[in-house]
């Protein structure tokens, strides 16, 4: 496991098409961060549990609009965690790691 970025996000597997990521923001400005790594094509496993419910809704909201711009999509895989990936069809490859 390789941290970068001040302990924002952890690097859990990495492959030649992409990465999964696990991010835990904190705040929403941390949502650019999030959003980055979607535009590179990273899959994030993303644990909203430490923002506040009204940054948390900002942060879903901004970052489905980002996942609505590269034809992704995300799953909901535990309690205020959700999977993003930035298209359908790699959103279905990683799923079964998480069902």
């Amino acid at each position: 496991m390789v941290k970068i970025s001040r302990k924002k996000i952890t690097i859990i597997i990495n492959t030649s098409s992409s990465s999964l990521i696990n991010v835990e923001p904190k705040k929403f400005f941390d949502s650019k961060l999030v959003a980055k790594e979607i535009l590179k094509g990273n899959v994030l496993v993303v644990d909203i549990n430490k923002m506040s419910k009204v940054e948390a809704i900002r942060f879903i909201d901004f970052i489905t609009g980002v996942l609505f711009t590269t034809n992704g999509g995300f799953k909901k895989i535990a309690n205020k965690t959700y999977l993003l990936a930035p298209s359908k069809k790699i959103l279905k490859k990683f799923l079964p790691q998480f069902e």
